[in-house]
């Protein structure tokens, strides 16, 4: 008896969240999160000083339409 109160509130949360993984659009954090982080990791090597780079020009590099459109086709 012990056993199915403890897992009671564990069964009730898997279940509730498949039923709302079915009928309601859920975001996928994971895409979420790979595509903040490519372009943080773009953002910070745009502002990267390159050795011997005298004309250092951050935003030079940044290619934000590709970001923007990787993230609007997840959308």
């Amino acid at each position: 008896m012990g056993f199915i109160r403890s897992s009671f509130s564990f069964l009730m949360g898997t279940a509730c969240g498949i039923y709302i993984a079915q009928n309601y659009k859920v975001p996928n954090i994971k895409k979420l999160v790979d595509t903040g982080l490519s372009m943080a990791k773009q953002i910070e090597n745009s502002y990267k000083k390159r050795d011997g780079d005298k004309d250092f020009e951050p935003l030079k590099n940044l290619d934000k339409l590709s970001s923007l459109e990787k993230f609007q086709e997840m959308q």
